[in-house]
């Protein structure tokens, strides 16, 4: 693995002014569209490396209080660093929403709305069985494909009441 690498790359392209001239729409369109799903995927392997960090109890060995108290020590908001950490230790359970994430497919917004809605409907539920609740997972990434954040939120809340 080299994300040092990766990371320079990137960051270099990201300040090379001349970018986006040579770009007519089209191919600008596909070049965001590309970039938006790399950062996807780089949510997904966040997510996998902060639920790593978060099993093996890194942040206690680096002195933070917590997981998501240690992603914030290097500028995560605490709302995404917190994210990250719910997502991450959620996605091992849920393989099909996983693999949507590391294809680049859902954002890490919307991977996070299925996870909360999975969890208001385990809640609302404890006893649901395991086919109703792959039933709900497929639902929910549904929703997620052709939908918002807050509408898979949304489709939760009615799956938990039916």
């Amino acid at each position: 693995m080299n994300f040092r690498g990766l990371f320079e790359h990137l960051s270099t392209m990201a300040a090379d002014p001349l970018l986006l001239a040579p770009l007519d729409d089209v191919a600008l369109s596909e070049e965001t569209v590309c970039a938006l799903r790399a950062k996807n995927v780089l949510d997904a392997l966040l997510f996998r490396f902060t639920a790593d960090l978060d099993k093996r109890g890194v942040a206690k060995t680096l002195g933070a209080d917590s997981t998501a108290e240690l992603l914030q020590s290097v500028q995560v908001s605490p709302a995404v660093a917190h994210r990250y950490v719910r997502v991450g230790r959620a996605l091992g359970s849920i393989p099909t929403v996983a693999a949507y994430a590391v294809d680049g497919t859902l954002s890490g917004e919307h991977v996070d709305a299925i996870v909360k809605g999975l969890h208001h409907i385990d809640r609302r539920d404890p006893d649901l069985s395991e086919t109703d609740r792959d039933d709900c997972v497929r639902g929910l990434l549904t929703e997620a494909r052709i939908s918002t954040p807050a509408a898979v939120i949304e489709r939760a809340h009615e799956m938990a009441i039916a």
